[in-house]
């Protein structure tokens, strides 16, 4: 089986991201996190060892489909997981965060991925599918380094009580909290890209 992953997050300002980092900062006080950014990602399994022919379909997908990500609104990259090629310009670090991490976030029950799935086999006969699964990768950038910071992603991740925590619940969804630069790298964002 090869994987392919994809990663998708808006073009402009995602409102869901500004509501959560809004959330933290007011609601829970942690005023150490300096942005959020969400990305959405798939990933999908081929019945192939070719992962260049696995590639290429997803290509197919993305340019004839709107199904995994809309060229009018959203920016995305694909990778071969097995690769470990990491994606470029997905996400750009801010200025004055020291550290940041990735929570992803899945459903127990992949409703998401199993639905996709079905269309891609039955409606647009990619017969060499044999997975999908989706996800929300949440960026979660602090104005402090470790431990630290390790300690708001991890606070954040999982709603425990009515209000701690925010970005999954534990009776459906699981969350994995990982350093950023392993699973996405960035660039310091520039002055001149610091919009007023």
């Amino acid at each position: 089986m090869t994987a392919i992953e994809v990663l998708v997050r808006l073009a402009a300002a995602d409102p869901w991201s500004f509501t959560v980092l809004d959330t933290l900062k007011r609601k829970e006080r942690l005023e150490a996190i300096t942005a959020v950014t969400r990305i959405r990602a798939w990933r999908l399994g081929f019945d192939t060892d070719d992962p260049a022919a696995a590639l290429t379909e997803v290509g197919r997908l993305l340019k004839e489909t709107a199904l995994l990500a809309n060229p009018n609104r959203d920016r995305w990259c694909v990778r071969s997981v097995a690769e470990q090629a990491r994606p470029q310009n997905l996400w750009h670090r801010q200025r004055g965060s020291a550290d940041a991490f990735v929570i992803k976030v899945s459903d127990r029950e992949d409703q998401v991925g199993d639905g996709l799935l079905k269309v891609l086999k039955f409606r647009l006969g990619v017969r060499e599918i044999g997975e999908v699964a989706f996800a929300h990768l949440w960026v979660i950038e602090t104005a402090v380094g470790e431990p630290d910071s390790r300690a708001i992603a991890d606070e954040v991740a999982v709603s425990k009580a009515w209000r701690h925590g925010l970005l999954s619940n534990p009776h459906f969804q699981c969350a994995d909290v990982m350093k950023a630069e392993v699973y996405l790298p960035y660039h310091e964002v520039a002055a001149s890209e610091v919009s007023a």
